[in-house]
């Protein structure tokens, strides 16, 4: 007697089915057991405290403490493929000292001839430190990095461009992980393939003016790059890769304009978006409100108000070219937020620092920029003229369109404390050393210098003598 159960038949669509089902349980449990076991060796490899073997092998501050230790990040996959499990030996070696600071090892000034002479190869950086008088009084141990002080902008040597001097800086991810491009901000870049030139973009420096004119003049189109490749080595080896630059004080400047206006209350975003710095528009609540303080209509001769005011969209682009005239409400806001801003978590890629916005985010090093051209003093222009010339082209005859976002300042930068300058300068001191740019009359005396050192693989690194972190 044949019983019922025996009797039922799985077709064939639901044999399929259940295949299917097994095999994604399948490949669930695979990967919660990969992720399991990568998670129980991180506990181990941190519960032991081994130092990350790649962070050792470039001058970074002493990690004080197991929590601290923790919290610093795997710099790249690149160095990852030649770690390797240390000795005991290798460990102590290579842990940092915690009673040798890496800023006392020299207080002389190095002169900008001599770095610049190392840079190129005349003078051995080694030898140089057991010779000279600015070694420090007992012999460096290996759990001590030498490095020279000197200062920004000193490097004058002709031979030597500030886009030789970028190549040899190195902005540590550890410290400025929140200014490389990242996932939702992509490295921007124009490209024109035509005349092989690639543009990289920086945030206040020009970039809305250059890309227009590459656009324009010579044929070139937006195209993002990949932040951790090394596409400029690759796809883009046989191009001419260039950058404008901007003095990081006046920079800074327009960094906050840009922002300010950004993410003011009249402007719509997205729900979840909590301003980190909201008292900057206290009692400015309408673009009105805003516009009356740097123009306010009772200081608009009668005249200009009874031949604007019937056309308000004149009205409104008149006010705004003019120069401001607030009372010094707007300049004390931009010194309240600089005092609390917190330099190493920007919110919005136009804070970025100029020098690890166009870094390798893994490994800290810039990438590849063959000419660096200035936008100060109004060169912008004047350097594409001389860009577009050379490829026998012109610029577009009306410049309407590529100054469109230029306005006058809306806060009065002369009122601005010599305090608040100084801490900009030390915000934004890598931007300086590693751009080979002149400290401003406010901040020349106040300690700010540049730091050249060179890591375990015999590299070279042009850092600040002291992160904006260090500072008290």
């Amino acid at each position: 007697m044949i019983s019922q159960r025996s009797m039922i038949v799985i077709s064939p669509p639901c044999i399929a089915q259940q295949r299917r089902r097994r095999r994604a349980l399948s490949i669930c449990i695979y990967f919660s057991i990969v992720a399991f076991i990568y998670h129980i060796m991180m506990m181990l490899y941190l519960a032991h405290d081994l130092p990350d073997p790649i962070s050792n092998l470039s001058p970074q501050l002493p990690i004080k403490n197991k929590q601290q230790q923790q919290q610093s990040s795997l710099l790249s996959y690149e160095h990852h493929s030649i770690s390797r499990k240390l000795t005991d030996q290798q460990i102590i070696e290579h842990r940092p000292s915690t009673a040798t600071s890496l800023h006392t090892h020299t207080s002389v000034i190095t002169d900008g001839e001599t770095i610049a002479a190392i840079l190129q190869g005349d003078i051995n950086f080694r030898e140089y430190l057991a010779n000279s008088s600015t070694t420090p009084p007992t012999t460096p141990t290996k759990a001590t990095t030498p490095r020279l002080r000197f200062m920004p902008g000193q490097i004058t040597n002709t031979n030597l461009t500030k886009a030789n001097i970028l190549h040899h800086c190195y902005s540590n991810p550890d410290i400025y992980a929140r200014h490389f491009p990242g996932k939702s901000y992509r490295q921007v870049s124009t490209i024109s393939d035509k005349y092989k030139l690639v543009y990289l973009h920086l945030p206040k420096a020009g970039s809305s003016t250059s890309r227009y004119l590459l656009e324009h003049s010579l044929d070139g189109h937006n195209a993002p790059l990949n932040p951790a490749g090394n596409d400029l080595n690759t796809r883009y080896v046989n191009y001419t890769v260039f950058t404008f630059v901007r003095e990081p004080l006046q920079r800074f400047y327009s960094q906050y304009d840009e922002v300010f206006l950004r993410y003011a209350p009249w402007v719509k975003r997205k729900r979840y978006f909590k301003h980190p710095y909201p008292f900057i528009y206290t009692n400015i609540t309408t673009l009105a409100a805003y516009r009356n303080i740097y123009c306010p209509l009772e200081l608009i001769p009668s005249y200009i108000r009874e031949e604007k005011m019937n056309n308000t969209r004149a009205f409104i682009l008149w006010r705004t070219k003019q120069q401001t005239k607030e009372n010094g409400t707007l300049a004390l806001r931009f010194e309240q937020f600089v005092e609390k801003y917190n330099s190493l978590s920007p919110w919005d890629v136009h804070l970025h620092l100029q020098v690890p916005h166009i870094s390798n985010k893994y490994t800290g090093r810039p990438r590849r920029v063959d000419e660096i051209y200035s936008t100060d003093a109004n060169k912008t222009i004047i350097n594409w003229e001389k860009m577009v010339k050379k490829y026998g082209r012109s610029l577009p005859e009306s410049n309407e369109s590529f100054n469109a976002r230029s306005a006058p300042r809306r806060y009065k930068t002369s009122l601005v404390s010599n305090e608040t300058k100084q801490k900009i300068c030390r915000i934004s001191a890598i931007d300086y050393c590693c751009l080979n740019i002149a400290l401003p009359t406010e901040c020349s005396d106040i300690g700010i210098h540049c730091s050249l050192g060179v890591n375990k693989l015999g590299e070279f690194q042009i850092q600040p003598w002291q992160h904006p972190h260090e500072i008290d």
